[in-house]
């Protein structure tokens, strides 16, 4: 019994779709475009430009027993993560940008590759060359930073940064295809509750599914080409 309930209700919703088709395929494509507006000529594109370094586990001095007793894969990963910590302060980006002068949007972060002595810094602007200016100063300024920090530290660039071909952001057909199926489901949920909500009775299977009535008789629907017709044929006899 459950199973026919189920599957009345899901030809009454594919007669719903079919009936409102041309509605549903409207929406659907004025809201796909509507995202690929916003996406292409609306959301400033973003663009990425990075910069790798090779972080020396090598230690002199009273540390080095200390760096003797761990593991170099652990220790590695303790230096890179101390690197970062340091190079990721207010202090560093604004000497950073102070020496790329670059005033528009700049956004710098730092991520650790595969748990190596290898970190990768990432700099995002509105601009691929300004990206990329801003990567070339960092890789400058980090190195004598860190020496500064710590003497016996050793940071070497292994991946120099590049002009980005494309902007990382926004990402134009996802937001393309993610519209159209906003669309789609907006569209459908609407018809569907325009259906749900009329209560008209619009043929006779309604009353016996709805008041389990019989239906003794039924009066035709005459549209007005219909009446038309009937009424020049009355004329002509």
């Amino acid at each position: 019994m459950d199973n026919e309930v189920l599957e009345i209700s899901f030809q009454e919703l594919l007669q719903i779709i079919r009936k409102n088709l041309v509605i549903i395929i409207a929406v659907a494509f004025t809201v796909c475009f509507a995202s690929f507006f916003v996406s292409q000529f609306i959301i400033p594109k973003t663009y990425d430009s990075t910069v790798k370094f090779y972080v020396s586990t090598t230690k002199e001095g009273p540390s080095a027993s200390s760096a003797q007793d761990m593991s170099d894969l652990t220790y590695a990963q303790k230096v890179v993560n101390t690197y970062i910590e340091m190079l990721q302060t207010s202090s560093f980006e604004k000497q950073v940008l102070d020496a790329s002068n670059v005033e528009n949007y700049v956004d710098i972060s730092f991520a650790t590759l595969n748990n190596t002595e290898v970190f990768q810094a990432k700099i995002s602007t509105h601009d691929a060359y300004e990206s990329k200016q801003v990567a070339d100063v960092l890789a400058d300024i980090a190195p004598d930073v860190i020496n500064t920090l710590e003497a016996s530290a050793t940071l070497k660039v292994v991946d120099p940064a590049s002009v980005a071909s494309s902007p990382s952001s926004p990402n134009v057909l996802l937001n393309t295809i993610i519209g159209l199926l906003v669309g789609l489901m907006l569209a459908i949920g609407f018809v569907f509750i325009q259906e749900h909500l009329d209560v008209r009775i619009k043929n006779e299977d309604i009353i016996g599914q709805k008041f389990d009535l019989p239906v003794l008789a039924s009066i035709p629907a005459f549209n007005k080409e219909y009446t038309k017709k009937k009424k020049k044929a009355k004329k002509g006899k």
